[in-house]
C-alpha cells in the first residue's frame, strides 16, 4: 500500500525501494541454494538471478547512463528493464513457491514444469503438485 502511494508522489524512491526488496529476497534465495541438492531448483535459483542482473543492469543503466544513451540515440533500456523484470517475475514467483513448499509441504512431490512444453529451451515456468495426498 505505501508502495502505491509512493508510486504517485515520489516515483524514484519508490522505485529504488521496490529494488531493494529484491536484496533480502536475494539473501533468502541464496540460502536455500546453498542448503538444497535438488537440481530444478538450483536451475530455477541460477535462472532467476542471472536475469534478475540482467534487469538491474538495464534499470541501472537507464538510470545513471541516460545522457550517454541519448547522445547514441538508444532510448531502450528502460524498456529492456521491463522486458527482462516481465521475464524475471515469473522465474521468481515460482522459485519462492518451491522453497516454501518444501517447507510447507514436505511429504508432497514437487516438480518444476516448463508451459508451453518442457522439451522448449524458453518457456513459463510453475510448480506441478504430483502425487498429492492433502488430508483436511
Amino acid at each position: 500500500m505505501v508502495s502505491t502511494f509512493l508510486s504517485f508522489l515520489r516515483p524514484t524512491v519508490n522505485a529504488y525501494a521496490l529494488n531493494s526488496i529484491a536484496v533480502h529476497i536475494l539473501y533468502i534465495v541464496f540460502q536455500e541454494y546453498k542448503k538444497t541438492s535438488n537440481k530444478e531448483l538450483r536451475h530455477l535459483i541460477e535462472v532467476s538471478v542471472v536475469l534478475w542482473a540482467f534487469a538491474l543492469t538495464s534499470w541501472i543503466s537507464d538510470r545513471f547512463l541516460c545522457s550517454f544513451w541519448q547522445q547514441i540515440n538508444f532510448s531502450y533500456m528502460h524498456s529492456i528493464w521491463h522486458l527482462f523484470i516481465s521475464i524475471t517475475f515469473p522465474y521468481g514467483m515460482v522459485t519462492m513457491a518451491l522453497v516454501d513448499a518444501r517447507y510447507e509441504m514436505p511429504n508432497q512431490t514437487l516438480k518444476v514444469r516448463y508451459w508451453p512444453r518442457d522439451t522448449w529451451p524458453v518457456g513459463l515456468p510453475y510448480v506441478e503438485i504430483t502425487g498429492d495426498h492433502k488430508n483436511c
